[in-house]
């Protein structure tokens, strides 16, 4: 009996691999008046084609240059790694369409910098203590 399949699937859920966007969690300014989005609205609001919240406000992009959690929630929802995101919002800057993600250390700093921005959004760690911030449900 081939068992390679068996260990691949073992491999893949406890590295974590096989369960996609389980590692991190979307947060919000506590001010935002959402508590869910769509998984399309998460999308376009990370590629920039949603610039404002349901209900008005700007939204302020958060990313963390290091930890996972930024990247895999960018990989989940853009399907695009953090190297090819980073490309993409570099054009849009080039060419004046828009204003790249803040980018700061790691989840602690994208914590910090939501919780103190009006209408700013981030990925953290699932686990990490989220206070100052609120956590955004994601839906089908």
């Amino acid at each position: 009996m081939n068992t390679l399949p068996i260990k691949l699937v073992v491999l893949a859920l406890v590295t974590g691999m096989g369960i996609a966007g389980a590692a991190d969690v979307l947060i919000a300014n506590p001010g935002v008046a959402k508590s869910a989005l769509t998984k399309e609205q998460v999308k376009n609001m990370l590629l920039g084609k949603s610039k404002n919240w349901p209900g008005g406000s700007r939204v302020k992009l958060c990313v963390a240059k290091s930890g996972d959690a930024s990247a895999s929630g960018i990989k989940t929802y853009t399907r695009k790694t953090l190297a090819q995101f980073n490309l993409y919002w570099r054009k849009l800057a080039f060419s004046g369409k828009g204003k790249p993600p803040k980018q700061v250390g790691n989840d602690a700093d994208v914590l910090a910098y939501v919780a103190a921005n009006a209408g700013a959004i981030g990925f953290v760690a699932a686990g990490q203590s989220t206070g100052g911030a609120k956590v955004i449900s994601i839906q089908e």
